[in-house]
């Protein structure tokens, strides 16, 4: 018996050692685990959550593959100036990935408030890839996250972080704070939104729904949006090339900033597009069928070039023009100094 508990007591002196983790220095002031991974099975179209202490930043990449199961591999990370104290923030990371009945999680904790100070952090980098058509939640405040489907849902909504999403055929929502925002290839219910940054759309699909694409001091860049939209922006500038409303209740909103609209078709529906303090420009198609009611203030001007139409009504800041057999409806105003341009896509430079 007494040899029994001997044998215990030796084990727990020595498991820690066992469990210690090798951190080394990766750069100066920087210092990092190896490689750990961890894996669990997880079926097409299933949901997985990922979840982040708020004292922790870091890195993750999310791709679909022809897989069976999510599978992470990851490094813990420390910035600060000593390998003691490295070693001890990484001890206090930890990195867990479960099944529960209703979603897969990847959960990072940390203590809460962190031990390391404003000038030092711990840190999380990982690559995970998951089977195609999963539901993907994420809630890391401090992460950018890269992320590539297909995808049936993603979700990041309360970020600081820079996102890159592509790949999402039935939803996607995501939202940061004076970070980057790109997506790509993306359909259904979409909404983006970010301030002091940039936000990128490419090929944004939404015959049943509105996407949403909201910058709050900064600009909207778009490559081909299709279906029904509403964009806001302030601060910066609205291009958008390829540009096909659907429906109506289409809007373009813009403060300080130019609106700079491709419009390659419009069968029908309605586009609404309101600025203030600058200018809106609008190519479109030789073959429109739309009725375009167009207002400026005092100061601006409008003007319609290259294209074939009707004036209804002109007036000093006012015109109403006809175009084809008039299906759709285009709205235009600016408020303030700025002036609204219309040409076809055949004009010469």
């Amino acid at each position: 018996m007494k040899r029994l508990v001997f044998l215990v007591l030796a084990f727990a002196v020595a498991a820690p050692a066992v469990l210690a983790q090798e951190v080394f220095e990766e750069s100066k002031n920087l210092f990092s685990t190896r490689r750990q991974e961890l894996s669990v099975p997880l079926l097409q179209g299933s949901a997985l959550v990922i979840r982040s202490a708020s004292g922790l930043m870091g890195e993750i990449e999310i791709v679909a593959d022809s897989v069976e199961e999510a599978r992470l591999r990851y490094y813990k990370k420390a910035s600060t100036d000593s390998r003691s104290k490295a070693v001890d923030y990484i001890d206090l990371i930890s990195v867990e990935l479960e099944q529960t009945p209703s979603a897969v999680r990847l959960e990072m904790r940390a203590p809460n408030p962190p031990p390391w100070g404003d000038q030092e952090s711990g840190r999380i980098e990982g690559y995970l890839m998951v089977p195609i058509d999963c539901a993907i939640k994420v809630d890391a405040a401090y992460f950018d996250v890269e992320a590539t489907g297909p995808f049936l849902e993603f979700v990041n909504t309360s970020s600081f972080g820079r996102l890159t999403v592509s790949e999402v055929t039935e939803r996607l929502e995501v939202g940061t704070k004076n970070r980057r925002v790109t997506i790509a290839n993306v359909s259904g219910e979409v909404s983006a939104s970010t301030s002091n940054s940039t936000l990128i759309a490419r090929n944004v699909y939404c015959p049943e729904s509105r996407a949403s694409l909201v910058n709050d001091a900064g600009d909207i860049l778009v490559d081909n949006i299709r279906g029904g939209l509403n964009i806001r922006t302030s601060f910066g500038r609205v291009d958008i090339e390829g540009l096909e409303p659907q429906g109506r209740g289409n809007y373009i909103r813009c403060n300080s900033g130019p609106i700079i609209l491709e419009l390659l078709s419009m069968i029908e529906g309605q586009l609404v597009v309101n600025n203030r303090y600058s200018d809106i420009e609008l190519t479109v198609p030789p073959d429109l069928s739309a009725v375009m009611a167009l207002a400026v203030d005092e100061e601006g001007r409008i003007e319609a070039s290259n294209f074939v139409f009707k004036s209804e009504l002109v007036g000093q800041n006012r015109l109403t023009l006809r175009s084809g057999e008039g299906n759709g409806l285009i709205s235009g105003s600016v408020i303030g100094k700025g002036n609204i341009y219309v040409r076809g896509t055949d004009e010469e430079d």
